[in-house]
């Protein structure tokens, strides 16, 4: 983040902007810092993002569905690529943290259950996560976190139009090419 806070200062329109340099450093030195913290991490948790995400896929695909997922759904439902997925089980797995069951309808199938295990490192991560927010949140009054909010929305809808131009030109020089 630095280094874009040093490319923005050295860019000869910036120094035009209505926004000091000053509050630039310091909105995007608060934004690394709030990217830098890892709930996993924190929470104390032995599972990654991405195996969090798949349990969490397994249980909530059941709790809806009432059968167990497919590989080929978590990974659409997780937004990753097969073999990402495939490594993430083998883990989960070795972890006791899922199940593979043959589906019983196609035996070239697998599909994918969440263990009691599973289960209760999503809980706790849940638990450890909602304690951290609670806690910092006790540091503003409720007048102070619904301002936050509404200017956090606020912020990210302008963030969201203002790079919508951006993609929408990046999309149609790609498709151009295509």
């Amino acid at each position: 983040m630095k280094y874009i806070l040093k490319l923005l200062t050295k860019y000869k329109p910036f120094a035009e902007r209505r926004v000091s340099s000053e509050k630039y450093g310091r909105f995007l030195t608060n934004l690394q810092q709030f990217l830098n913290l890892n709930p996993v991490v924190v929470s104390g948790v032995n599972a990654s993002r991405s195996e969090l995400a798949v349990i969490f896929q397994a249980l909530d695909f059941y709790a809806e569905n009432g059968e167990y997922i497919t590989v080929a759904e978590t990974a659409r439902l997780t937004d990753s690529a097969m073999p990402a997925v495939s490594r993430t089980l083998r883990s989960l797995s070795q972890k006791g943290y899922i199940k593979r069951i043959l589906d019983e309808n196609d035996r070239r199938s697998v599909r994918i259950a969440a263990t009691e295990k599973g289960k209760k490192t999503l809980d706790d991560f849940i638990k450890s996560v909602v304690s951290i927010i609670d806690t910092a949140m006790e540091e503003f009054t409720d007048e102070e976190l619904s301002s936050m909010i509404e200017y956090h929305g606020r912020f990210v809808n302008a963030l969201t139009k203002a790079t919508k131009g951006e993609q929408d030109a990046g999309d149609k020089k790609h498709n151009k090419g295509l």
